[in-house]
């Protein structure tokens, strides 16, 4: 999932099962793979959820970029494009750029185990799929982006599936990395 983009650095969001003992993001302008560089995540990948920050830095300014991502040494073949763009310089310099966004919320993923009893709430996909198919600079989610569920709220270990589960729906996944993702929270992001 990408998290900030800004002039000279982005975040990216990922989480790996437990085993995984390497993590790389190899990246590069977009169209020269031979300049390819590679980020790699340091620190304990041992936990039951793993969720991964990796920041990289040094950038171009205004500039696409393409990137992989590499497991203990495997190229993960995803079915979506990996990209993302660092901000013009354009303070002092020119007049501010246009953007356009996307607003989410109440982002309710069925898990016939822990939802309540009856109709479930969720009614499937269609609305990310749309937003997934729109262009737009970056995702701000107005809260309820997860809802966490009465198991989950009373345990850390609750509240780290129910991230996951929601963040690792195949239907999700290339939304995730189609453009920057910020967030607030709300009831239910809290229980």
């Amino acid at each position: 999932m990408l998290g900030y983009a800004e002039h000279r650095e982005v975040l990216i969001w990922l989480e790996v099962s437990p085993g995984v003992q390497r993590v790389e993001l190899r990246y590069w302008a977009q169209g020269q793979p031979q300049t390819a560089r590679t980020a790699a995540y340091q620190g304990a990948l041992q936990q039951p959820f793993n969720p991964l920050r990796i920041a990289i830095g040094g950038l171009a300014l205004g500039t696409t970029y393409e990137y992989e991502v590499w497991l203990d040494g495997k190229h993960q073949n995803l079915p979506y494009p990996l990209r993302f763009a660092t901000k013009d310089l354009w303070e002092w310099r020119k007049p501010a750029p246009n953007f356009s966004f996307q607003m989410g919320s109440c982002l309710y993923v069925n898990d016939s185990i822990y939802d309540r009893p009856g109709k479930p709430y969720g009614a499937g996909f269609a609305v990310t799929n749309d937003m997934t198919r729109r262009p737009a600079d970056f995702v701000l989610w107005l809260g309820d982006n997860t809802y966490l569920r009465e198991a989950d709220w009373s345990s850390g270990y609750g509240i780290q599936y129910r991230y996951q589960h929601t963040r690792r729906q195949p239907e999700l996944q290339a939304l995730w990395a189609a453009r920057p993702h910020y967030a607030t929270w709300d009831d239910h992001d809290y229980a």
